[in-house]
């Protein structure tokens, strides 16, 4: 029996599914899928902890096979962290980008392709992959990233970002740009 996280979650997630079964060459497939899989349109996944949203994940389309946790999506915007909207103080951070997976058991999240995001301090950045293990409350990237705040404009070739403590490290960092 799934538990009180899991079942919330999957509510949610069946809310706008749309099931699509069958043996495999019906008419009804799609190509590209397999029978067991399902597809889900503008899904939202949400955890909360004491009244605050830690995690939401919403995706213009998600697929998942059957027995699985991992969910591979496209049309990607996420929020981590005690981030509320309109970007409240504290930690957090919020992401836009093409393609992710998004892990329901652990609450991990891959984000690929044109990964644009701001921290809840106005940190905009930039990147091509980005990581975030929730466990941790942390967000990494190898790939190169450029970051922007009051202080400048820097590139660096990754990033590590602890979530909860807003505090967000460029590797190899280089200055593009100093404030005028």
């Amino acid at each position: 029996m799934p538990g009180p996280r899991r079942a919330r979650a999957f509510a949610l997630i069946a809310l706008t599914a749309l099931v699509l079964a069958g043996a495999p060459g019906e008419a009804q497939d799609p190509p590209g899928l397999l029978p067991s899989e399902l597809v889900l349109t503008r899904m939202t996944w949400l955890s909360s902890e004491d009244g605050v949203n830690q995690l939401v994940v919403s995706a213009a389309r998600a697929q998942m096979q059957s027995g699985t946790e991992l969910a591979r999506l496209s049309g990607v915007h996420a929020r981590m962290g005690s981030l509320a909207p309109g970007g409240a103080a504290g930690g957090g951070m919020s992401l836009r980008c093409e393609a992710g997976r998004f892990d329901l058991q652990s609450r991990d999240f891959e984000a690929s392709g044109a990964v644009r995001g701001a921290t809840a301090d106005g940190r905009r950045f930039r990147t091509e992959r980005l990581s975030y293990r929730a466990a941790e409350g942390r967000a990494f990237g190898e790939a190169r990233v450029s970051l922007r705040d009051s202080t400048g404009a820097y590139e660096g070739d990754g990033f590590e970002y602890w979530v909860r403590e807003n505090r967000f490290v460029l590797r190899n960092a280089r200055v593009r740009q100093a404030p005028p």
